[in-house]
């Protein structure tokens, strides 16, 4: 029976071998590509997002992948418990609003402060 070289031995160790690899992030990695480092290695990508096509609010199209750049005027909380929470943001060609279902005061306060540019 063929052995393979002693070289490779770490590609078949366990991911939890692979430095910042705890347990619980182990299992995580066991469930997306294999319980080996040489799994990981072969996880290639499928697809990718193009994220540079950087329109103004009123420029960008339906349908497309865009980054805009806008001041975040306001945090609207809301009308009713099992409702979203809304960001009202804007550029010099229009107004966005972002909404966030399942969002806490405090966390929408660090992600997207009033006043800022995001």
């Amino acid at each position: 029976m063929a052995r393979r070289p002693e070289i490779l031995y770490p590609l078949f160790a366990a991911v939890t071998s692979l430095p910042g690899v705890g347990r619980r992030l182990g299992r995580l990695f066991e469930k997306l590509c294999g319980p080996h480092v040489v799994d990981v290695l072969w996880h290639l990508p499928t697809g990718r997002v193009d994220r540079r096509f950087m329109p103004r609010v009123a420029e960008a199209p339906d349908g497309t992948v865009a980054t805009v750049v806008v001041d975040v005027l306001s945090l609207q909380p809301p009308e009713a418990p099992r409702r979203p929470w809304r960001v009202l943001c804007s550029d010099d060609s229009g107004f966005l609003t972002l909404v966030y279902f399942h969002a806490r005061r405090d966390w929408l306060e660090r992600l997207v402060p009033p006043g800022t540019r995001r």
